[in-house]
């Protein structure tokens, strides 16, 4: 009996300080707080310093559990415990949020041949922010992985147009909102393709065209040679 009257008389609290993986303080953190039967017994946020604070809990073991979090950090949904075990003790615990990062991929493709198109050069912004943050060209494999990007909203376009390929000015919007994830984005350049009578052909059709000529200047070469051997021969 003296010892239940003592323990009822302890009396503690939880106090949390939540940062994310920068070291900086996170608003709006909510946790349940769970006594050992698993019952919430309170329901605490964290300010604008990051910090929350329970009520008084009484002598014994407890839990926290992290509910909510701003969409640009991963939640932690584990459970950790603690416990109350001297009267007016705080128990601090700082606990860590992963900030949500991802990366973009780029394949730059050519439209008709499907072949990858090295050094291609791409501008990649944040949403708001009007100078590119990043600067990317592609390998000899026609690809580019970005530096990694924070959770947001992004779009990239291309920079300059490779040579003998007609401009893609399309703006490419995507948004980082998964921890991990690599958004991959194909953009494709069409080639330039010379006219020729009202119509278009391209770099292969250019080069049959030239053979063809050349046969046929050959052919007539070849014709009036022996044209004017059979005419030296009736001489």
């Amino acid at each position: 009996i003296v010892k239940n009257l003592t323990n009822d008389l302890i009396h503690g609290k939880l106090k949390i300080i939540k940062t994310d993986s920068d070291n900086k303080s996170i608003e709006g953190v909510k946790f349940n707080i769970l006594n050992e039967s698993k019952e919430v017994v309170d329901t605490i946020t964290t300010d604008e310093k990051g910090e929350a604070t329970s009520k008084d809990l009484v002598y014994g073991k407890y839990y926290y559990k992290e509910i909510e979090a701003p969409e640009y950090v991963v939640v932690d949904d584990k459970e950790y415990s603690f416990k109350i075990e001297e009267d007016n003790e705080v128990i601090t615990k700082e606990v860590q949020n992963q900030i949500i990062i991802g990366k973009l991929k780029i394949i730059k493709l050519d439209k008709d041949s499907k072949q990858p198109m090295a050094n291609v050069k791409f501008n990649l912004y944040k949403e708001g922010v009007e100078e590119p943050i990043q600067t990317l060209v592609t390998g000899a494999d026609g690809t580019i992985e970005s530096q990694e990007l924070y959770h947001g909203k992004y779009y990239f376009k291309e920079a300059e147009t490779p040579e003998n390929y007609y401009e893609n000015g399309e703006t490419y919007n995507f948004e980082i909102n998964k921890n991990g994830v690599v958004v991959q984005q194909t953009v494709y350049n069409e080639h330039i393709k010379l006219p020729v009578t009202g119509s278009a052909i391209g770099t292969d059709g250019i080069i049959i065209l030239s053979v063809a000529g050349v046969s046929i200047v050959l052919y007539i070469i070849i014709k009036i040679i022996l044209y004017y051997k059979n005419y030296n021969k009736q001489i």
